[in-house]
């Protein structure tokens, strides 16, 4: 499926402050990475173009396919140091990584409850279905000593 702008990927873009956003297509190109073809756009308020590549989360990634794989791994609990020994990359670019994928979860998450509060908020009931909490301790309670 294509993505289509939403607005201008540049903060200074007049079309940021309230102009309406408005594109033209601009062409494509195969990207090095993946072989894919990306449509190119160009923002007819600040004339400047963009691509659909720009728009995405993968954007600028060396290995971009290393991303879904880091965030299965985080969603089955793989501790970051041996996510990157399976991934036959560094420590330091898991974490990059999941630094990006932390900021877009969370985008994701601050418009979800940005819709739902337009459509009127959770409500005042709260269902839990099958929803426990297990508290375990490595301490044990001592018992004081009989002598």
């Amino acid at each position: 499926m294509p993505i289509r702008p939403a607005c201008c990927p540049f903060s200074d873009c007049p079309s940021r402050s309230g102009a309406p956003f408005e594109y033209r297509l601009d062409g494509h190109y195969e990207r090095g990475v993946g072989r894919r073809s990306i449509q190119r756009f160009e923002c007819l308020a600040c004339r400047r173009g963009f691509s659909e590549q720009t728009l995405r989360v993968d954007y600028r990634l060396k290995r971009p396919e290393l991303l879904p794989r880091f965030f299965h791994d985080r969603v089955s609990k793989v501790t970051h140091r041996q996510s990157a020994r399976i991934h036959a990359c560094s420590r330091s670019t898991e974490e990059r990584h999941f630094g990006r994928l932390r900021e877009h979860c969370k985008a994701f998450h601050d418009k979800q409850m940005a819709l739902m509060a337009a459509r009127g908020g959770l409500g005042e009931v709260f269902l839990f279905d099958e929803q426990e909490t297990f508290e375990h301790s490595r301490l044990r309670s001592r018992s004081p000593c009989p002598c």
